[in-house]
């Protein structure tokens, strides 16, 4: 081992320390070089005295899988101590190989740091290549970073924690940091010793740091497979609620400033029994044996869902007051945040996205599936109309403009790749899903979703290789609803293009035949002033309906598909009235707001809406489908298509209305026109509202 030492050292001394402009310039990594293990020892030092720094040194074993004379990895405000980079390979002898680093190139646009070797690595061949860096924990709430409190003694305490995603992990240590480089983590903390190191799997030793006066290192258990924007650790001096759930063997500890350990409580009774309904609803297993949640006084996020500690701002995570007195409200928003970040434990941790540009699988299945985790913590609230319609309008005006974009698109580098964590990702993703489980039944789509996840664990997928599982599912489905396409046709519709469709539909009152079309809505309509942009988009629709003498708004599954065709997405539907559609009678589409589009309806038939919402039968309507007629409604009058006095008559009804939902978007529509109108003395909308009042 000493000769080893001797060897390696004076290998690394030859190395031409030339910075030269590489030829590879592509924002991906090579895919010569695939690491398996990564063995990551940092000492922090969260002293002033030391101005916040850390050292460390990674030893990253890695396969090749191509012929390759270069090692290209990620690095960003990290320095690394050049003279003494380490790669070697074991024989079969089990003698250790050494090899001759020729010159490094750098390119600081790409955060890449790319090592020439005097000679090829082959195929097949495992190889550990060991860097040695320092670097500073910066106070930007990414990376590797320091935050603080003041505590009862009114002095400041000092913690560091991470914040990896998408792409900072970069910052902390040298590293493959692309979400397909999956790989074992062994993690080595060295901090002071009244202090508590953190990581994602549980603590197995504590010992002492040689050189260094009492400090030590807290040494953890090899994590499984994992990518590097899931790595988190931190070293503070926090207190923790232990909890878990009766029928499972996964431990939580719940982390806080110890004079916050009351507002703790909240967060630490519900996330056991969310995570067990996950369990039980995927039938997959939770595969860690604890989960730590640490409430962070400075966080850039509401949370991170790190494998096996997940990370929260302290004002998202902390209930405001001590002790039991919880508002509902309060209890709401906490448990939304907890369920999302426990729900990426299978769709983001177990699968995660190959690439960026598929975010929406981690981030839209942890929107939907997190609104059935609240749902399973309080069955008896209208917990539905809520996300619903959260849901719908953070993204329903977003994706009414020209310059929205698909759900997935190709994402190159980091400032790209960060603006893909919005609406459209989070909200519209989930409001997809929604649809596709409510449209096609509850067997079908966890059939589906199961499959995606049992196919896939610890590994990458790609939105093709989720349509494929519900393929699978579907055709061993008893199911007697037929899709007209194929599952990927139909779902590429939704992701693989911007926007959203308006519904419009006429009836014959004579016949009952109605007539229903589609087009892009557009928040000003563009589809009038520049069709030729427009008029090909369409979307594979499942539509559901009823009608005034059915009122069958329990059933969402879809009784008829609008197609999409080449040219335009026209279809007609042919209604008997024998079954009930009448002439007086008003027709619905869209149950429950579960498909992912406005409705616009011929005139006759919203003047029977309105005289239903208008009379001691409103109730008839569905609670959603209320909020939806009056977000419809809005939106055509908004843009010409509809008369801003058919939307007055229909929001007279509020006047009956108990529910809050309904009211949502009759309040954003009123502020809006108030604000239009307020320039002219006779304004309608104050009067308006005052009289619903």
């Amino acid at each position: 081992m000493g000769s080893y030492k001797l060897v390696s050292i004076a290998l690394s001394l030859m190395i031409s320390f030339v910075w030269t402009t590489s030829a590879y310039t592509h924002y991906r990594l090579p895919t010569s070089i695939k690491p398996d293990h990564y063995n990551l020892k940092i000492v922090t030092y969260l002293e002033e005295s030391k101005n916040f720094t850390f050292n460390g040194l990674v030893s990253i074993q890695f396969d090749v899988l191509e012929v390759t004379s270069n090692i290209t990895l990620h690095l960003r405000n990290l320095t690394v101590d050049e003279s003494r980079i380490e790669l070697y390979s074991t024989g079969d002898d089990g003698e250790n190989f050494i090899f001759c680093l020729k010159n490094i190139d750098k390119i600081p646009d790409l955060d890449y740091f790319i090592i020439q070797l005097c000679e090829d690595l082959h195929s097949g061949q495992k190889y550990n290549l060991t860097l040695r860096f320092s670097g500073t924990l910066n106070d930007e709430l990414n990376g590797y970073y320091r935050s603080s409190y003041v505590n009862g003694r009114n002095e400041t305490t000092w913690l560091s924690v991470t914040q990896f995603e998408p792409t900072y992990a970069r910052s902390a240590f040298p590293c493959f940091d692309e979400p397909n480089y999956k790989a074992n983590f062994t993690i080595w903390l060295g901090h002071h010793k009244s202090l508590k190191a953190l990581s994602n799997m549980p603590l197995e030793t504590q010992i002492p740091l040689d050189d260094v006066e009492d400090f030590v290192w807290s040494i953890f258990r090899e994590s499984l497979v994992m990518s590097t924007y899931l790595v988190a650790f931190s070293i503070n001096d926090f207190e923790s609620i232990e909890s878990k759930h009766n029928d499972s063997d996964v431990i939580f500890r719940t982390w806080c400033r110890p004079d916050y350990y009351g507002r703790c409580l909240y967060a630490a009774k519900i996330a056991p029994d969310i995570l067990r309904f996950y369990e039980v609803m995927f039938n997959i297993p939770f595969p860690l044996t604890k989960v730590d949640q640490i409430a962070v006084p400075d966080f850039s996020q509401n949370a991170m869902e790190n494998w096996g500690l997940i990370t929260y701002y302290e004002a998202i995570l902390l209930t405001k007051t001590n002790g039991s007195s919880i508002g509902s409200e309060e209890k709401l928003m906490i448990a939304i945040t907890v369920a999302h970040e426990l729900a990426h434990q299978w769709f983001g941790n177990l699968v995660t996205m190959e690439w960026w540009n598929d975010i929406w699988l981690n981030e839209g299945f942890a929107t939907y599936i997190s609104t059935l985790g609240v749902g399973s913590l309080y069955p008896d609230l209208p917990w539905y109309a809520f996300d619903t319609y959260d849901n719908f309008k953070e993204f329903f005006i977003a994706d009414a403009e020209p310059s929205s974009h698909a759900i997935s698109k190709n994402k190159c580098n980091s400032s790209e790749i960060m603006q893909s964590f919005d609406a459209i990702a989070y909200r519209k993703g989930a409001a997809v899903l929604r649809m596709t489980h409510k449209s096609m039944g509850p067997d079908w789509f966890f059939a589906g979703v199961c499959g995606y996840l049992n196919n896939h664990k610890y590994a990458n997928a790609e939105q093709d290789d989720l349509w494929q599982s519900f393929t699978e599912a579907f055709l061993k489905s008893s199911s007697s609803l037929k899709p007209p396409t194929d599952i990927k046709t139909i779902m590429d519709s939704w992701t693989l293009q911007a926007g959203y469709p308006l519904l419009q539909v006429k009836r014959n009152y004579e016949t009952g035949i109605v007539e229903i079309s589609q087009k892009r809505f557009l928040a000003h309509d563009e589809n009038q002033t520049k069709p030729e942009e427009h008029s090909n988009q369409c979307w594979w629709i499942p539509l559901s309906y009823t009608t005034a003498a059915e009122l069958d708004f329990n059933s969402t599954v879809a009784k008829v598909w609008l197609e999409c065709g080449l040219q335009s997405g026209s279809s007609s539907l042919s209604l008997n009235p024998a079954n009930g559609v009448a002439p007086t009678d008003w027709i619905i589409f869209n149950i429950q707001m579960v498909g992912v589009y406005r409705v616009s309806y011929d005139h006759q038939n919203w003047h029977l809406l309105a005289a239903t919402l208008n009379s001691e039968h409103f109730e008839n309507i569905h609670v959603i489908n209320r909020m939806q007629i009056l977000e419809d409604i809005y939106a055509v009058a908004k843009q010409g298509e509809q008369s801003y006095e058919l939307y007055f008559e229909i929001l007279e009804y509020l006047q009956r209305e108990q529910e809050t939902w309904p009211w949502e978007p009759a309040v954003v529509g009123l502020k809006e026109l108030s604000a239009i109108l307020a320039p002219f003395p006779l304004s309608i909308c104050p009067k308006f509202t005052a009289n619903l009042l």
